[in-house]
């Protein structure tokens, strides 16, 4: 199952920990054993873009890793990190902060705030937020996960770092461009009380102008 998903052999691998569950199952096999296998049915069903399938067996991971291990163990926060990705994706952003908050809790626990985890737990808020149109707080995010980023001497070159700069930069656009277009509406705003303003003292004038009588 690993050798083919490593190969990309998706439906292989899929097929392979469906039938390693089965027996597990009909054996009654240890729980940490099914977790594992759900947890990469799961994890693979992402690869294959089968969202609402992954979020089930997800689920399902995630309630039998705590049975086994307990609510504080790395295997529950990444489990938990997993399935906000798919909750985030399925458009579930409350599930989902619940899910990558859990595993930022867990992993802040387990190695400290200076922890290359922490760092990504955190840069999946900062996702989360920018799908919710929440600029300041993905800045916020994305610059705390840069600054752990850097103080773990995390090498410029490395593809998470890199992601965490890239989405911190669009981020950067995207509140400018914000800030562009409240300012215009602002101004359209202003101009729109400005002609009002106007009208109603064209008209106050002209109530107040005085008729003169004519005289025969």
């Amino acid at each position: 199952g690993n050798c083919s998903s490593l190969l990309g052999k998706f439906d292989e691998s899929i097929e392979f920990y469906r039938l390693a569950l089965q027996e597990l199952r009909r054996k009654r096999g240890r729980k940490s054993d099914v977790a594992d296998a759900l947890f990469n049915i799961g994890r693979l069903e992402i690869h294959r873009g089968n969202f609402k399938t992954a979020n089930g067996v997800l689920n399902e991971a995630l309630r039998m890793a705590k049975d086994v291990y307990g609510e504080k163990h790395a295997y529950v926060a990444e489990a938990s990190d997993l399935l906000g990705f798919v909750q985030v994706t399925l458009g579930d952003h409350d599930e989902a902060l619940v899910s990558f908050t859990k595993g930022l809790e867990i992993y802040r626990n387990l190695y400290g705030p200076l922890h290359l985890d922490v760092a990504n737990a955190i840069f999946n808020i900062g996702m989360l937020r920018e799908s919710k149109k929440d600029f300041h707080e993905a800045w916020e995010a994305y610059s705390t996960a840069q600054d752990l980023h850097r103080r773990l001497g995390t090498p410029p070159d490395d593809p998470g770092f890199q992601t965490v700069r890239r989405s911190m930069a669009q981020v950067e656009k995207l509140i400018a461009q914000q800030n562009q277009a409240r300012l215009i509406e602002k101004h359209q705003e202003a101009q729109k009380k400005k002609k009002k303003n106007q009208r109603n003292g064209a008209t106050a004038l002209t109530q107040s102008i005085q008729v003169p009588r004519l005289f025969s």
